[in-house]
């Protein structure tokens, strides 16, 4: 697999944290080598490993960690192989791919990573995709293959017998769909913002999209943006309800880039609303109208045409709004309905719900923080959401003609009635 049966191949092991790799992904090498019979010589021995093992065919294995990777981009390797490759960023990837280059090797030249897996933003899903199989990407008419392997822990006959027991008895229904059956999500060691209350068996479902107001809440930013569609339905109790419909999470977009890719969705996933504009509303944080050296923020300029765009927006501060949305999580209409539904369709936001936003991981002697982990994905889903609820929900909760009142006032002239196939209730 690894192409040794080539004389004198090269090839390269690493991971992130020099503890780790001399503790597990050495012993393994050594022991399929072991377990085939294969004699090695043992080279550069720190604290009793091998970091470097020739082979009787004069091939070599190289074992490094990747804090420092350019000390070791010189040579030209037949293969490598990243273990861990969730705590890499892409740059490990790409410069030792940069090094497959070994002419005689030059047939057998082979990447693998190993990892968890991890959330579907991240680099390897990007690379790999998000489902098991090959692609093929061609560039100036040469083609690189990429093979997605999803491998459940079930399958691995030398762990003990109790061990993937112990892991589904431990772990939420989301984290053994991660580390057990090899699916893409999320993990965290810190105790999670929303979970309790949330719950996958109650919140998640496949809530159906009516024909009243559409609210589509912004967390504006570069690297990943995010955005997530709500509706806020009155039940026959008449309790104003909270439904999450969509989601969108976007890489390096600008406000102008993102707007044209939020506006292509809203007319794919909700044609009728996309229709007219006084169906569909934004909103988020204040702090998309402020003004730095760079300029206006987003919502200012998404005012001007073509998005002319008006935002309903608040200062949203963090406790409140957290509390507000495990208060609807808890409540639990007398309609028989969860106050909140999440569509199965939101996966990063169902992710964030059940434990990808979180806490920071408490550090002995020091006191526990009382505010989520910031990590660029999971926070920007839920600041969406904690956005719709300060703009909408929260009022919502009192005032039945909120949506009524807000989609009269923003887009059209005073004399304009909201019509009833828009009305943002149930009746």
């Amino acid at each position: 697999m690894l192409s040794l049966a080539v004389p004198g191949n090269a090839g390269i092991v690493c991971r992130r944290s020099y503890n780790k790799l001399h503790d597990s992904t050495q012993r393994a090498f050594i022991e399929c080598l072991q377990r085939l019979d294969i004699e090695f010589k043992a080279r550069e021995v720190r604290d009793g490993w091998p970091h470097r093992i020739i082979l009787p065919n004069t091939s070599e294995i190289v074992f490094r960690e990747t804090k420092d990777l350019g000390r070791f981009l010189g040579p030209e390797y037949g293969w490598f192989v990243i273990d861990e490759a969730v705590e890499e960023p892409r740059k490990t990837f790409t410069d030792l791919t940069g090094r497959l280059r070994l002419g005689r090797a030059r047939d057998f030249l082979k990447g693998i990573i190993a990892s968890n897996p991890p959330n579907r933003m991240h680099w390897i899903g990007e690379i790999f995709g998000l489902e098991p199989g090959r692609r093929t990407v061609e560039v100036e008419k040469m083609s690189t293959t990429y093979e997605l392997i999803r491998v459940s822990t079930r399958d691995n006959p030398f762990l003990p017998e109790d061990y993937v027991a112990n892991l589904v008895a431990n772990h939420p229904p989301s984290e053994v769909r991660r580390i057990v059956e090899g699916h893409y999500g999320f993990s965290y060691e810190g105790k999670p913002v929303f979970a309790p209350p949330f719950e996958f068996e109650k919140h998640v479902g496949a809530p159906k999209t009516y024909p009243f107001t559409l609210v589509r809440s912004w967390d504006f930013g570069y690297h990943c943006p995010a955005l997530t569609w709500h509706q806020f339905p009155r039940c026959s109790q008449g309790k104003a309800h909270w439904v999450i419909l969509k989601e969108f999470l976007g890489q390096n977009l600008e406000y102008d880039q993102l707007a044209k890719r939020v506006a292509e969705l809203t007319a794919e996933w909700f044609p009728e609303h996309a229709k007219n504009p006084r169906a569909v509303l934004d909103c988020g944080d204040i702090a998309g109208r402020q003004t730095n050296d760079r300029g206006p923020g987003p919502m200012v300029r998404l005012a001007s045409p073509p998005w002319s765009l008006v935002f309903r927006y608040k200062r949203c501060n963090l406790e409140p709004g957290l509390a507000l949305i495990r208060a609807a999580m808890k409540d639990r209409c007398k309609c028989g309905m969860p106050v909140l539904m999440l569509h199965r369709d939101c996966t990063a936001t169902i992710d964030a719900m059940a434990g990808g936003y979180h806490y920071p991981q408490p550090m002995p002697g020091k006191a526990e923080k009382d505010v989520p982990y910031k990590d660029g994905f999971y926070d920007n889903v839920a600041d969406s959401v904690r956005y719709a609820g300060e703009c909408f929900f929260r009022e919502a909760s009192i005032d039945p003609e909120l949506l009524r009142e807000a989609a009269r006032t923003q887009y059209d002239p005073p004399q304009y009635v909201n019509p009833a196939p828009w009305d943002w209730m149930e009746r």
